[in-house]
């Protein structure tokens, strides 16, 4: 009996926990309603956890969706300048300056 206590947790051998108090005249009703108590306290906080991390993941995913719209303006307007200053250099005719002559 104590090899299966120490074998795994205290939570999945309550059982055993159980049958020794009730040799030293505890009430089962009493440590099962508190261990019930506990186990819905820690659900309880586990839900809680949960749902502020799942809050978390959808915040950071908003942020980094925001962040790649605000980068994919920023590369289109840089591509649509770069497209400009290509089309305004192709339409520029070479201007050469006329060479000076000296007399």
């Amino acid at each position: 009996m104590i090899g299966a206590i120490r074998r795994g947790s205290i939570w999945r051998n309550t059982h055993y926990i159980l049958r020794g108090a009730n040799r030293v005249g505890a009430r089962v009703s009493e440590l099962t309603g508190d261990l019930k108590e506990e186990r819905l306290t820690r659900k309880r906080l586990a839900a809680e956890d949960g749902a502020k991390a799942l809050e978390e993941v959808a915040k950071k995913a908003v942020d980094v969706r925001a962040n790649m719209a605000r980068l994919r303006a920023l590369r289109l307007a840089k591509e649509a300048q770069e497209a400009r200053m290509e089309i305004s250099t192709g339409n520029q005719t070479n201007k050469t300056k006329p060479k000076r002559r000296f007399s």
